[in-house]
């Protein structure tokens, strides 16, 4: 048997240019498809909503129970979630014209890592006003996702337990 494999590599030596070249390209084109793969279109109003997959959670009312992420303590809820083939898509609806204020990125993205908590795999967050429209990639890791909230929480925090936001700031 391994005479074979000697004669067949043997066989492909003169080759082996053309062989590191293939797989190149092929091992290119795996990762671009791989890349676009997850990416969704670019959200520009509500219309578009339906692009990021099947509904699969909506906040009805203030009576419906928040999320909450057991390991960073944060409560939240997002307006909606969508999921198309396992990519979910947290979303925060603004009634405003005006375009995406930073706190509604904060406010959605809080919300996503405590959906995360409870199970859902959120891939991004996306806050949609009148106007205006972003999408966040979410990071895969808890720990690095929280840190882009963590100021924010620890704001809430204090004030929450007394301190006036002035001398949080």
């Amino acid at each position: 048997m391994w005479e074979l494999f000697r004669e067949f590599v043997l066989f492909f030596k003169d080759f082996q240019a053309f062989w590191l070249f293939f797989l190149i390209v092929v091992t290119i084109v795996f990762v671009w498809i791989n890349f676009r793969r997850g990416k969704p279109e670019a959200i520009k109003s509500k219309d578009d909503l339906e692009r990021l997959g099947k509904l699969i959670w909506v906040d009805e009312s203030s009576d419906t129970k928040p999320f909450f992420n057991q390991e960073f303590k944060v409560f939240g809820k997002p307006d909606a979630m969508y999921s198309d083939g396992g990519y979910v898509s947290a979303v925060e609806y603004k009634s405003r014209k005006s375009g995406v204020k930073k706190s509604d990125v904060i406010q959605a993205l809080t919300a996503a890592l405590a959906a995360r908590g409870d199970g859902y795999n959120v891939h991004q967050v996306v806050v949609v006003t009148e106007g205006d429209s972003k999408q966040i990639e979410v990071p895969k890791s808890l720990a690095k996702h929280y840190q882009l909230v963590k100021e924010y929480v620890d704001l809430a925090r204090a004030i929450k337990n007394g301190a006036s936001s002035n001398s949080v700031i």
